[in-house]
């Protein structure tokens, strides 16, 4: 188990949107916890924020694909010649090779939380979705609940939001096989439970986990504990 906190980690500026680098793929394979080079998979996750009043320059990733989710603050997306209205819970997904950036016309900060990876072959085209929408048919079965501990609505993104109620916790698990898998917290304050150990996680801290640990996201406090979980 890795923990970072945002704060800690190094900030980059693309044409007035600001990002932080959280964790990043791994040059071999063993994890490096003090630069954040832990992820299988991702090219890089992290956050980015743009500030009140601003409008981002054009961005595109040639061959990898974007995941995002808004932690906070609304906005707007503009992609393929199209607005998209967001705000906090929209999660959506952009292919490679697609041109978009943000607006901020408000007075908050839009947050985002993301991540890049390669193009997979079961990639789709853009969606987007809020989490208060219906999520269509069949589309992640029993996981919403049972697993996750969690209602998730929207389209199959690598990025979504999420929640745990005071008390409870989402149900132990590990992965088989080679997967980046990463819980940040937005507000609240849990615990990270792994096999005999467990560390206290709180808003802005993101946890990479080593997918053959047994591992599960407490929730201990009186309030529900909001996080974005992230995979691939």
């Amino acid at each position: 188990m890795i923990m970072r906190h945002w704060m800690d980690c190094p900030v980059f500026t693309y044409g007035r949107l600001r990002e932080w680098r959280i964790f990043s793929r791994r040059p071999n394979d063993t994890p490096n916890p003090d630069t954040g080079e832990v992820c299988h998979d991702f090219t890089c996750f992290g956050r980015a924020v743009v500030i009140p009043g601003i409008k981002t320059e054009p961005a595109t990733f040639a061959d990898q694909v974007e995941s995002m989710c808004v932690a906070s603050g609304a906005g707007l997306l503009l992609i393929d010649g199209q607005e998209y209205p967001i705000h906090a819970g929209s999660s959506f997904n952009i292919p490679p090779g697609l041109p978009h950036h943000f607006s901020n016309p408000g007075t908050e900060e839009l947050e985002l939380i993301f991540g890049r990876r390669p193009q997979a072959s079961t990639d789709g085209e853009f969606q987007i979705a809020h989490w208060t929408e219906e999520r269509p048919e069949g589309q992640w079965g029993s996981l919403s609940q049972g697993h996750w501990n969690h209602t998730y609505r929207g389209p199959s993104c690598n990025v979504h939001i999420a929640d745990i109620t005071p008390h409870k916790f989402s149900a132990p698990h590990d992965h088989t096989e080679i997967l980046d898998e990463i819980w940040y917290v937005h507000s609240g304050n849990g615990w990270h439970w792994l096999g005999q150990d467990y560390r206290p996680q709180g808003p802005g801290c993101a946890l990479w986990l080593d997918p053959t640990e047994m591992h599960a996201l407490m929730n201990p406090g009186e309030t529900n504990l909001e996080y974005i979980y992230c995979a691939s």
